[in-house]
């Protein structure tokens, strides 16, 4: 079972990380050839795609895998309900975008030239969703290999086309949207040739009632962390304008080449820790675990913060260099939200999956209140520190609701020096990076000599693998 799991994570890790890859090879063409304004655009119609992926399916993408009995006409009874059903939603969907469509693009950008790249966008989201759908029926049946062609073959294809499009034939931000548009297209037509003999046009209501009422629920939650994700964006536009928000759409895309970390430990840790909660030692394993855990997190965290705007200086034109300087608490933010996993592991281990909800609002209000504040106080820097303080909030919570439904006596001490550590070092890269400069001697010193103090820190510890813990901190900790 767990060399099972391993390897189907290992699988879908390598599609991430392939498809995030060929995003970022695209970065430094977009940014060449595209104003701040330009980029400004393409963030917010993708943050709306995003958020509309989320919500068209309902939580039946979480319902296919309750729902997905061994046998097989039963199985095609529940496939063929929902696809059935999210083709008539997406078709719902396009028509109501295509008949509103100057409201819309007047209501985000206000500016109502943009509508074709709207239309565009609708057409895009309601393709992702139909091959998301694809993707996730042969994810359903173990069908390993036909999902990493599927998915890594729709990122190869939207960077060819957006190269195409983009860089030879100069069609600017309608050659971004249409390459999604044919991308997205082959790979819904792909999957439903892969998985024609599972598809029907049978809507049987009595199976879909039964769907919607699992799968609902989850949307609430989805909308609320998407809102804690993407809002700062809307946040920004109407503040701050298009160049400020194509500024942070650079900013965050560098920074969420971290989230792949956080992908990858999430994918290899929770099933151990899944595995670990039905051994009677389950709370000592993971409070022992905890603070190699996070200083781990906490020092790739920073060393990928050292070396991100040297990066950006390298690849990315000259005119988006200033984003730099929010990377560093875009990525604390992320680090916060990774961090999740093992302090909320409480809320999963009591089995009462209704808490999750609470810290999500919670988060989501903070941040939202924050980014508004500090957007008027400090401009798009106050922005991007609002994320990682709505994401401390989030944490926090999460953290508390999961004590008190499963109490875990963490090393409370260690715990709290590494996240000093690690914000002192966040701090300090950020300022560093605000001069929007290459790098001089003097800067390469001061990252050098901060990766250095993190290992030191951790080697005294005790929390670095292979490394033991000094006498004197093992007697302090007892």
């Amino acid at each position: 079972m767990m060399k099972r799991v391993l390897s189907d994570s290992f699988v879908y890790g390598i599609a991430r990380v392939l498809m995030t890859a060929v995003g970022a090879l695209l970065v430094p063409v977009y940014t060449k050839l595209l104003s701040r304004a330009d980029y400004g655009v393409i963030e917010t119609f993708n943050s709306l795609s995003a958020v509309v992926a989320l919500v068209l399916p309902c939580g039946l993408m979480q319902a296919l895998y309750r729902f997905a009995p061994p046998d097989e006409n039963e199985a095609r009874r529940t496939y063929a309900t929902i696809f059935s059903f999210l083709v008539g939603l997406c078709a719902a969907f396009l028509a109501a975008s295509v008949i509103f469509r100057l409201q819309i693009t007047q209501w985000l950008v206000q500016d109502a030239v943009w509508v074709r790249v709207f239309v565009l966008t609708a057409i895009s989201t309601v393709l992702g969703v139909l091959a998301g759908y694809h993707l996730e029926l042969l994810r359903s049946r173990f069908q390993k290999v036909a999902y990493l062609v599927l998915s890594v073959g729709s990122a190869l294809l939207l960077g060819s086309l957006g190269i195409l499009f983009v860089a030879n034939r100069r069609l600017g931000i309608e050659g971004f949207f249409l390459a999604a548009v044919v991308s997205q297209g082959v790979v819904a037509l792909a999957g439903t040739i892969v998985n024609r003999s599972w598809l029907r046009f049978r809507l049987d209501f009595d199976r879909l009632r039964e769907l919607l009422r699992f799968g609902l629920p989850f949307v609430p939650t989805a909308l609320t962390l998407v809102l804690m994700r993407f809002a700062d964006r809307l946040i920004v536009q109407r503040l701050l304008g298009l160049d400020e928000l194509g500024l942070y759409a650079i900013g965050v895309r560098v920074a969420g080449v971290f989230d792949l970390v956080g992908t990858a430990f999430a994918m290899a840790w929770f099933p151990h820790a899944m595995k670990s909660l039905q051994e009677p030692d389950a709370k000592q394993v993971l409070r022992d675990d905890f603070p190699r855990v996070l200083w781990m997190l906490a020092f790739v965290s920073g060393a990928f913060c050292s070396v991100a705007d040297w990066l950006v200086w390298a690849f990315i034109d000259p005119k988006f260099w200033i984003a730099t300087a929010i990377v560093p608490p875009l990525v604390l933010a992320s680090f916060l939200q990774t961090l999740n996993y093992p302090l909320g592991i409480g809320i999963y281990a009591s089995k009462r999956t209704g808490f999750v909800l609470i810290p999500t609002i919670l988060g989501s209000i903070v941040s939202l209140v924050g980014c508004y504040v500090l957007a008027k106080v400090a401009g798009l820097t106050g922005v991007a520190w609002s994320v990682p303080i709505g994401a401390c909030a989030y944490l926090g919570s999460s953290f508390l609701i999961s004590h008190r439904l499963y109490a875990i006596s963490y090393d409370l001490r260690k715990a709290a020096v590494i996240m000093s550590a690690l914000l002192a070092w966040i701090v300090v890269l950020a300022w560093l990076s605000a001069t929007a400069t290459p790098p001089t001697t003097s800067s390469i010193a001061t990252r050098m000599t901060m990766i250095m103090g993190m290992l030191a820190l951790g080697s005294m510890l005790g929390v670095i693998p292979g490394i033991s813990t000094p006498l004197r901190f093992r007697r302090r900790a007892a």
